[in-house]
């Protein structure tokens, strides 16, 4: 009924369901499921050779058709220039958001509905009903999750690029080639007669793999909606807020931290920390995938200081860009490292392999300074392909460079270009915020350079 009162949606369908096509897709896929038919030499044989077939046939509509019409359709709009009038009209971001997900491929999604009738019927008349049906649903639902996850990198690079040409749907290729791969695990999964009694430890739970699978995918799943439908916002002008941000980091937290089981680590108190070293890292990856996909300009940051100085509270937090909140999770995270490493020194200690007490901090320095230095990039007036050079710039410091100094037998100085566990409280934290303090330094300057070209702009 959604879907049926859905205008994105009903024009999508308008567009791509000519009768021709409607009539092609059901013909395609019935002769290959009647070749299935004339090979099989009984009705059993017939339905276990039909279900992998039809969950293959699924699989290659959503993921390797339907993935690339659903970005390519956002692409062509903006492109075309004909995403702005979208956005003028009165259909609103969840409205909008649920017509892109299943309008945007809704010729592959018409063949998906006929695929998932003969995978349910096939399910019904043989053994093991709930497992081929629980196939299914991860099939649909992980389809559905890089749907939401491809179109909403679609608008994060409109925004961050708006206006500066148009965007290229090879840059989406990659979520193609990880669908794929998603799809390779399924079936070697479920397709490859894995024992349906493997479990996985999560916390103190044992779930199946299968049911654990599941369960990630519909985590991920609804973030990723979620997460769609907040940038969709943002291209409406509305403004979000850090609030279900910090959520989503919360639950992520708690999520990964339940692969760190007693398995992993018998000491209770190292187990503990290990797991928020699991938050500690999925903060500081997600800082640096927030701060090199936002805009990073000059007026931002004004309007963050004007805002700030002039206590405008509300305001400020729902214009602060995410790679700041969750830079800020990560100094909490670090400092509850600190303090908890500190309690558990002995423990920490005992064990050779743990990491150093301050080792959390000197991540954290690395974490400042390639921010800083993007940041200082991208306050030139004319910074198009800041982000590019840094994040080469980036990748030769931490690979080139430690790659020389092996070859030059100096491997005491690689804890001040990269984190290292054998580095000393000197080169392996000093260094690091020595040069921190240069590139906080230049980007004073740098601020102080482009602060009579630019002006304040509500």
């Amino acid at each position: 009924m959604m879907l049926q009162r859905n205008p994105e949606f009903l024009r999508n369908v308008w567009i791509a369901l000519t009768p021709g096509r409607l009539l092609l897709m059901p013909v395609i896929l019935t002769v290959v499921f009647w070749a299935v038919y004339l090979a099989s030499d009984d009705m059993p044989s017939f339905l276990a050779g039909l279900q992998p077939t039809a969950a293959i046939a699924l699989a290659i509509l959503l993921f390797l058709i339907g993935l690339k019409e659903a970005t390519d359709a956002l692409v062509s709009e903006v492109n075309q220039q004909t995403w702005d009038s979208q956005r003028m009209t009165a259909i609103g971001p969840f409205n909008m958001v649920i017509g892109k997900i299943f309008g945007g491929a809704v010729y592959a999604w018409y063949g998906a509905v006929y695929c998932g009738l003969v995978m349910i019927t096939a399910a019904l008349m043989m053994p093991d009903t709930l497992i081929h049906l629980k196939q299914l649903a991860i099939i649909v639902l992980s389809a559905v999750l890089c749907y939401a996850a491809s179109q909403c990198w679609v608008l994060t690079n409109v925004q961050k690029n708006r206006y500066r040409g148009n965007l290229k749907s090879t840059s989406y290729i990659v979520l193609i080639i990880a669908a794929l791969m998603l799809f390779g695990i399924i079936y070697q999964v479920f397709l490859s007669q894995v024992s349906t009694t493997t479990t996985i430890k999560w916390y103190g739970l044992n779930p199946s793999w299968t049911n654990f699978l599941l369960f990630s995918i519909v985590y991920f799943l609804v973030w990723s909606v979620v997460g769609f439908y907040r940038t969709m916002r943002l291209e409406f002008k509305f403004k979000n807020g850090p609030w279900v941000w910090l959520i989503f980091l919360a639950t992520l937290w708690i999520y990964g931290g339940g692969f760190v089981t007693e398995t992993v680590l018998e000491d209770i108190s190292l187990r503990w920390l290990a797991r928020i070293y699991v938050g500690f890292g999925l903060a500081v990856v997600l800082t640096y995938l927030t701060a090199f996909n936002e805009p990073k300009d000059v007026v931002l940051f004004r309007k963050l200081i004007f805002l700030f100085q002039n206590r405008h509270w509300a305001r400020f937090q729902k214009r602060l860009p995410l790679f700041l909140v969750t830079l800020a999770v990560a100094v909490l995270i670090c400092i509850i490292t600190l303090i908890t490493s500190i309690f558990i020194i002995d423990a920490v200690e005992k064990a050779g392999t743990s990491p150093a007490v301050w080792y959390s901090l000197a991540i954290l320095a690395f974490l400042l300074r390639d921010i800083t230095i993007l940041i200082y990039a991208n306050l030139r007036l004319k910074a198009h392909r800041a982000d590019v050079a840094i994040l080469i710039y980036l990748m030769m410091l931490y690979v080139l460079v430690p790659l020389i100094l092996n070859l030059l037998k100096l491997e005491y100085l690689l804890p001040a270009f990269v984190p290292h566990l054998k580095g000393t409280l000197l080169n392996g934290l000093g260094l690091v915020l020595l040069q921190c303090g240069l590139v906080l330094f230049l980007l004073y300057r740098r601020w102080q350079q482009v602060g009579e070209a630019t002006k304040y702009s509500k």
